[in-house]
C-alpha cells in the first residue's frame, strides 16, 4: 500500500483492444504500481465485441483511437499495431517523466517495442490473456501480467519506485 508521503512513478498504458477484446480494465488498472498520466487504446471500434471494453475505456478516461481494418473487419490486421507502436514512441520522446510503459497485447509485434523502451531505461509490464501472448514478448517485458485471473510473472526483477 502507498501512503501519502510515497510517490508513484509515473506511467503510460497502451490497450491493443482488439487483442484483449475479454479485457477486465477496472481490475487490470487496480494492479499496476504507478500513476497512469497516458491512457490509450486502439481498435478498429466498429467491432462489435469491443463494445462492453469500449464502454469501459471510455469510463476510465481512455483516449480511444480508431483505425479501420480494411472494408472487412479484419482485412488490414496490423495497422492498429502500426499505431500503437507509434503512439509509444511519441509518447517516449514527449514524456521523458515517464518511467513505466504498460502494453496491453499478447502480439509479438511488440517484442521490438519492448527492448527499444528498456534501452532508453523504462520499465515495461505487457499485461495479455496468456493463451494470446507471445513468448518472445513475454520474455522481453520486465513483467508479464497474465491476465484471467493468473497472478504476475516477474521476468527480471519486482518494480521498484524510481
Amino acid at each position: 500500500m502507498v501512503t501519502s508521503e510515497q510517490q508513484l512513478p509515473k506511467g503510460a498504458i497502451f490497450i491493443d483492444s482488439e487483442n484483449q477484446p475479454d479485457l477486465n480494465l477496472a481490475e487490470l488498472l487496480e494492479r499496476l504500481p504507478c500513476e497512469i498520466i497516458i491512457k490509450y487504446a486502439y481498435a478498429d471500434w466498429r467491432n462489435r465485441r469491443l463494445n462492453r471494453l469500449a464502454g469501459d475505456l471510455e469510463t476510465q478516461g481512455f483516449k480511444m483511437y480508431h483505425f479501420s481494418s480494411g472494408s472487412f473487419l479484419g482485412s488490414e490486421k496490423d495497422k492498429a499495431d502500426h499505431y500503437m507502436a507509434e503512439g509509444i514512441e511519441q509518447a517516449l520522446q514527449e514524456q521523458s517523466d515517464i518511467v513505466m510503459f504498460i502494453i496491453v497485447s499478447g502480439d509479438r509485434y511488440f517484442a521490438e517495442v519492448v527492448k527499444m523502451l528498456k534501452s532508453q531505461c523504462k520499465r515495461v509490464i505487457v499485461a495479455a490473456n496468456h493463451s494470446r501472448t507471445s513468448k518472445q514478448l513475454q520474455k522481453s517485458a520486465n513483467v508479464y501480467y497474465p491476465l484471467g485471473g493468473v497472478t504476475q510473472k516477474d521476468s527480471t526483477q519486482s518494480f521498484q519506485a524510481a
